[in-house]
């Protein structure tokens, strides 16, 4: 009766264990989708890049809206996409000399 009552907590863990990892081939990003093209610049306070890693394999921009309006993904094709990342790559190399 032991060895059955044993096996089945076994079995119980096991499962528990199992469900919280990701299957294979699945992916971690933090933007579902292709995210949208455009925000008002007023709007934007913080604007993170999450480059592709093991996690996600695409790159991700990530603007956090003022006054606690959540957070946006942008889409990394549209041209204000760019133009934020040129902006922020250009700030960086003037800090940095």
């Amino acid at each position: 009766m032991k060895t059955v009552a044993i096996f089945f907590a076994f079995i119980c863990l096991t499962l528990f264990a199992v469900k919280g990892h990701p299957g294979v081939g699945r992916q971690r990003c933090i933007c579902q989708g292709p995210g949208v093209k455009m925000v008002k610049p007023k709007l934007i306070e913080t604007v993170v890049i999450h480059r592709a890693s093991a996690f996600c394999n695409r790159l991700e921009i990530v603007v956090t809206l003022r006054n606690g309006a959540g957070s946006r993904c942008l889409n990394q094709y549209s041209s204000f996409t760019k133009s934020i990342i040129d902006r922020l790559t250009k700030d960086t190399r003037r800090t940095k000399m």
